[in-house]
């Protein structure tokens, strides 16, 4: 397997939330998902997305973008070591490492050890890393080649609307916005 993108395709939805549920599964089906052999969903951890994949796609492979993930870590190391320490940067290298490698038991007892000084931090960090154990298995997903960021879908995001919507004297209504993004997926797919 390749461990980039290729083939990418767009779609905007602005309907809410049923809107996309939807259009993620007739896209995906659009493009043979009900013949892959494997589905793999990154995504930023986020319960909805979750819910969307395991009702559509209970079989697909759902991994948590790693950089999110870690945004947890440095959460705590800035918390309870301080923003430009060299303590909490020797921390936080030491702890995304193990998570990078997979150790989740060992990410966890570096969150644990810190407790004390960064008691909500540590709880939120173990919480999402509790819910989400089996979409962190990042040496796993590396070994089997794949993507374990959601870069490719941001960056996509950005080139979708916001580096158009927002530039200098741009005033759009909700309606023009819309169809600039549809415009937009349509040329970039």
């Amino acid at each position: 397997p390749t461990n980039h993108a290729t083939n990418i395709e767009y779609h905007l939805e602005t309907q809410g939330l049923e809107a996309f549920s939807d259009l993620v599964w007739a896209r995906a089906f659009a493009r043979g998902a009900a013949q892959a052999k494997q589905l793999v969903f990154i995504a930023d951890g986020a319960v909805w997305i979750w819910r969307i994949v395991t009702k559509f796609f209970p079989d697909a492979l759902q991994i948590v973008d790693f950089f999110h993930a870690s945004g947890y870590l440095a959460t705590i190391a800035h918390t309870a070591l301080g923003e430009r320490s060299a303590e909490a940067k020797t921390w936080l290298d030491q702890t995304k490492g193990a998570l990078y490698d997979g150790q989740l038991a060992t990410v966890m007892a570096a969150c644990r050890a810190l407790k004390d000084k960064a008691p909500k931090a540590v709880a939120d960090a173990r919480h999402y890393f509790a819910a989400n154990r089996l979409r962190l298995r990042y040496a796993k997903f590396r070994a089997m080649g794949l993507q374990i960021g959601s870069g490719t879908m941001e960056s996509g995001c950005k080139q979708l609307g916001l580096a158009r919507l927002t530039i200098a004297g741009a005033i759009w209504s909700d309606p023009g916005a819309r169809l600039l993004g549809k415009t937009r997926a349509a040329f970039l797919s």
